[in-house]
């Protein structure tokens, strides 16, 4: 007959082992439902806050779209502005420069008269339009009104020019290279300024006569109705729309009503 001793120590072992696993278990089962708790808290703090986004994103989206609307209806008003002025000018006569022999025209006891005196008797007639409004004094806007005279050149349009080159301010700009109130720069200029007896261009009436010769001549190179690429090149040396051929042509529209121009 065999025996086998009932050892109390023997037994407790596995009981104690199994007691330790499943407590590990337990543990394990509880960190993991800790675990997903927070997960689900996390995704509910997301969606909550995605639903307290939403509407200011809405509005948000809502705001941008109105902006571009109003971008693109702005634009398209522009555009049309800028055709209608295309279509009003496309007929008119294109100014010439006047032969090198030519004398200046001059705004003298508000008339017309060329520079030996004589009267120019289709110019005789017609008041000078001095404005107070106008930041140049008596002299300067005779002067200035004379030459676009000289050059067939619209008066408001070099008032708007030279409230955009320089704010009528007769100053030396863009670091030396440009001279006067129409900001004339010599080494594209020079024989234009030569060819109609201009040779200081620091002089209101020089410069005033040279920028509407060179606003002349630029039309004559992209064609009298095309305001737009005449004074972009004015501007850059090169035709095309700008926004500053935009800004001169607007501020034209604001001396027409300053002189009362139709």
């Amino acid at each position: 007959m065999n025996f086998e001793p009932n050892y109390p120590e023997m037994n407790r072992e596995p009981n104690e082992s199994s007691k330790e696993r499943q407590a590990h278990i337990a543990q394990m089962e509880r960190r993991e439902r800790r675990k997903k708790i927070r997960r689900r808290r996390r995704i509910q703090q997301s969606e909550d806050a995605v639903t307290f986004l939403l509407p200011y994103l809405a509005f948000l989206m809502l705001l941008v779209n109105i902006l571009i609307a109003v971008w693109v209806v702005g634009e398209l008003l522009h555009n049309i502005r800028m055709t209608e002025t295309a279509v009003e000018t496309e007929s008119a006569e294109c100014p010439t420069l006047p032969a090198e022999d030519a004398q200046p025209v001059l705004m003298i006891d508000d008339a017309l008269v060329f520079s030996d005196g004589a009267v120019a008797e289709e110019y005789a007639y017609i008041p000078f339009p001095f404005s107070e409004d106008i930041p140049l004094s008596y002299e300067e806007q005779k002067s200035l009104y004379g030459a676009c005279e000289e050059f067939s050149v619209d008066y408001p349009l070099m008032l708007a020019l030279i409230e955009r080159e320089t704010h009528f301010k007769n100053e030396i700009g863009d670091g030396g290279r440009s001279y006067g109130y129409c900001q004339i720069q010599p080494r594209w200029w020079s024989k234009t300024a030569e060819s109609i007896g201009v040779t200081d261009l620091m002089d209101p009436s020089g410069n005033f006569r040279t920028g509407c010769a060179v606003l002349t001549h630029l039309l004559g190179v992209y064609g009298c109705g095309n305001l737009t690429d005449a004074l972009t090149a004015y501007n850059t040396g090169h035709g095309g729309a700008s926004e500053y051929a935009r800004d001169v042509l607007e501020k034209q529209g604001k001396w027409q009503g300053v002189l009362g121009y139709a």
